[in-house]
């Protein structure tokens, strides 16, 4: 198994345990064995956090995609996320990002990634319907960190947020051009 096929196996197994965490922290009503296992999940992200960036750190063909400045979608909006990789051209190399594992939102934000005339450019599709925020006022929005207070369905990038990773190869054509 490769490098990059572990990553994106942890990675995979990250955006399980966020999942999880996401869909019972605020629903433990204060019961102790509940309340262990959100922390036994929450240690577990931590540990597979440590693992991915220290693997990442020692790949040479992969690195962070980081936001570079705030970023607000609200329901059914998409909107260009500005990224370290923004612009950026990968002439002669094949770029594939994961997304999954990175932002907590249980399916309702969608992250893609395409490249244009310009270079590379990051999308974010707020899937939430626009009848939730028609009929909520407002409530806390929970990450696993910290509960934040949005407009319902509305999610909030910080400048400095890790979306995902990057995997940097040679495309095949430009391989067999160089034998």
């Amino acid at each position: 198994m490769t490098n990059e096929e572990i990553i994106k196996m942890l990675k995979e197994t990250n955006d399980c345990l966020m999942s999880i965490y996401d869909s019972v922290s605020l629903n433990t009503n204060y019961n102790q064995d509940l309340m262990r296992a959100v922390s036994d999940v929450k240690n577990a992200r931590q540990f597979l956090d440590t693992v991915m960036q220290d693997m990442i750190r020692e790949m040479p063909s992969c690195f962070e995609v980081i936001a570079l400045q705030d970023t607000m979608i609200d329901n059914e909006q998409v909107v260009e996320v500005k990224t370290n990789i923004t612009g950026r051209h990968f002439d002669g190399e094949e770029v594939e990002v994961i997304f999954n594992g990175s932002i907590p939102s249980a399916g309702y934000l969608e992250m893609s990634c395409q490249e244009e005339e310009w270079g590379m450019e990051i999308h974010a599709r707020n899937n939430v319907p626009m009848s939730v925020a028609k009929e909520h006022t407002g409530g806390p929005f929970c990450t696993p960190d910290c509960i934040k207070y949005f407009a319902p369905g509305s999610y909030w990038i910080s400048k400095g947020t890790v979306l995902g990773i990057a995997i940097v190869k040679q495309k095949k054509d430009a391989k067999q051009y160089k034998k």
